[in-house]
């Protein structure tokens, strides 16, 4: 079974977490036009050319306020970014000819660190910030965990 001894669905939940707080704040300074995302974070380790569905690579999957609209799109942002390896923006705007029927035309998700998410709810920068956000606390979060494991005596993680 593939998936990641240190990007868990705890972690991903975690880095929603701190990333929530942050987008309330946008939205109490105006800057997102209301208090509603939903955030889509995909496994890693869990890849479309080895086999997994997007269902199956799905890690973590919150809406932050009244999201339930917005998680069709937010799916179909993580998916794309997941199958091309780069965010929806970027596929809109220079590689439109990999969107496939059903994909979603707007923007708003992050592919940092071969980790992919998917946000909506919002105007699109908003939502790629917050997918950019959860992808980098995601990353910070794993760094944390293994200089913890390098200081350890375990040689293999898992030990």
């Amino acid at each position: 079974m593939t998936e990641s001894y240190l990007l868990t669905k705890i972690v991903a939940q975690k880095a929603i977490d701190i990333v929530s707080a942050s987008f309330m704040a946008a939205v109490e300074m105006q800057e997102a036009k209301r208090p509603a995302i939903h955030i889509v974070v995909m496994d890693p380790t869990k890849r479309p050319e080895m086999g997994f569905t997007f269902e199956e690579a799905i890690l973590c999957e919150v809406s932050v306020g009244e999201a339930e609209k917005y998680i069709p799109i937010a799916r179909a942002k993580a998916k794309s970014t997941w199958i091309h390896r780069m965010p929806a923006q970027e596929i809109q705007q220079f590689y439109p000819h990999l969107l496939e029927k059903g994909a979603t035309k707007w923007g708003g998700s992050a592919y940092l660190h071969h980790i992919s998410v998917g946000a909506s709810g919002v105007q699109y920068q908003i939502d790629q910030w917050v997918s950019e956000l959860v992808a980098s606390t995601c990353r910070a979060l794993c760094v944390g965990a293994m200089i913890n494991i390098m200081n350890s005596d375990a040689t293999f993680l898992g030990e």
